[in-house]
């Protein structure tokens, strides 16, 4: 640990150790190809860093670095258990900002279809983006990103079945992780 990271606010030390889980990502999106599976993410609040002769030892830094958005119709606990377990969640490194705002959702046949859901594809099935700032998103076809673009909002007419999620990258790190759409 440099001398300076021991002086640095929260969110800049905590910035200077994050590592994106890129392995962990290829292989959910190789396991997607075969199954629905649910993606999740949690602090891991034991995080001990040694500069100085100092432990330091932040657990309102760790908590801040990894949020699950859960998108539950109502704020009780089955509600959100259901919201996590059939995959209506998304994960942020918010050390990288607040995903507040964020939303990956399939608008076809007249219905809006959430992350975790399953889609039949026609002709003007469309994936659409939102995010809360400018960024980098990144469409994720059955492990291959397919499309990336930089904005606000993003669109994406469907032609193929299969999972599709979304990275979004902000100053070139991760920073919003989308559970999948499931096209069929």
């Amino acid at each position: 640990l440099s001398f300076n990271l021991v002086f640095l606010s929260h969110r800049l030390f905590l910035k200077s150790f994050l590592t994106p889980p890129h392995q962990s990502l290829a292989e959910w999106d190789e396991k997607l190809k075969e199954r629905k599976i649910a993606g999740l993410s949690a602090a891991d609040a034991h995080i001990h860093v040694q500069g100085l002769g100092m432990n330091v030892e932040r657990y309102l830094m760790q908590f801040q670095s990894n949020t699950l958005y859960a998108l539950a119709p109502e704020l009780s606990e089955s509600a959100i258990f259901e919201a996590i377990a059939k995959g209506r969640s998304f994960m942020a490194l918010e050390a990288f900002g607040l995903a507040r705002g964020f939303s990956f959702e399939a608008v076809g046949h007249r219905m809006v279809f959430s992350m975790g859901e399953e889609v039949p594809l026609s002709e003007a099935l469309l994936l659409e983006v939102h995010i809360p700032e400018v960024a980098e998103i990144r469409l994720i076809h059955d492990a291959h990103v397919i499309e990336r673009m930089k904005g606000k909002r993003f669109t994406h007419l469907v032609d193929d079945r299969g999972s599709y999620r979304v990275e979004v990258y902000k100053n070139e790190r991760l920073w919003i992780i989308s559970n999948p759409i499931y096209v069929t």
